[in-house]
């Protein structure tokens, strides 16, 4: 049967390995801070004038 090693480790070992965790958190406030501002320009787009007033 075949048996894989540890990602990574056959290029050194588990000290010196590549830590996804920050790499995720990264990944996942460059997502957020995008799907906010999306929202956000949509929010402002569609939003309707709420002025009762006339100017004149």
């Amino acid at each position: 049967m075949f048996r894989r090693d540890l990602p990574l480790l056959q290029f050194g070992t588990a000290p010196t390995a590549a830590d996804p965790l920050p790499q995720a958190f990264v990944l996942t406030a460059i997502v957020i801070a995008f799907s906010i501002a999306i929202y956000m320009l949509t929010l402002a787009a569609s939003g309707s004038d709420d002025d009762t007033e006339d100017a004149s």
